[in-house]
């Protein structure tokens, strides 16, 4: 009588099989992961880019039909003020509303835009600007977890009436940044190499600006 024959895998198979799909399956899954980081480094870098973009686009639309002096950027404290076209410009280099547990680096408002007929360089900002209430006919140009990192408006020399304005634009939390010389205590750049820097963007923008109205 013959004995049936049976058929199947061994154990040996089996582990090599396990194998084989627990690395498919990493690599599918690292795969994932770094299409995640791609996009979501894509929005903020836009993100990013588009308020600069706007910051860029208001100051220069005001200089050129500004029809006075402009003014600034004048210090007052920890704060900043350009005036030009009727309006005034508040900024400071600190984060817009940072996490509860950092309040060295928070504030309430990044940089907000007024319409202020008669601002010279001696108009301070706002009293409300280092405050948490409202700032009273203003309009806030840049977004949470944003901060002014520099703006540089120049009057270039020849005796025209020609402007170079810089803009730089950060995104991120405290922990992603990081200050690139250490001349000053001002984040300025992010910080590579460190978990979450898909969250983390700058943005970095030079135009001329010639004043058409005298």
């Amino acid at each position: 009588m013959n004995k049936q024959q049976q058929s199947g895998f061994t154990i040996v198979e089996l582990l090599i099989a396990a194998s084989v799909f627990s690395s498919v399956l990493l690599i599918i899954t690292f795969g994932l992961i770094n299409i995640a980081k791609t996009y979501y480094k894509g929005v903020t870098t836009t993100r990013t880019q588009e308020v600069a973009r706007e910051v860029m686009n208001d100051l220069s639309q005001s200089i050129q039909l500004s029809g006075g002096i402009v003014y600034g950027p004048t210090q007052h404290g920890n704060n900043w003020v350009i005036c030009a076209g009727g309006k005034k410009y508040t900024y400071t280099y600190r984060q817009v509303k940072e996490p509860i547990d950092d309040l060295a680096t928070q504030a309430h408002h990044g940089m907000v835009v007024q319409s202020v007929p008669l601002c010279t360089a001696a108009l301070g900002p706002d009293p409300s600007f280092s405050a948490s209430g409202a700032i009273p006919d203003s309009r806030e140009l840049i977004g949470r977890n944003m901060r002014v990192a520099n703006i540089n408006l120049e009057r270039l020399p020849g005796g025209g009436n020609v402007y170079r304005l810089d803009v730089r634009i950060l995104y991120g939390d405290q922990d992603l940044l990081e200050d690139s010389d250490d001349a000053d205590t001002l984040v300025d750049r992010c910080r590579s190499n460190v978990q979450g820097s898909e969250f983390c963007a700058v943005s970095e923008l030079s135009t001329i600006i010639d004043k058409r109205v005298q």
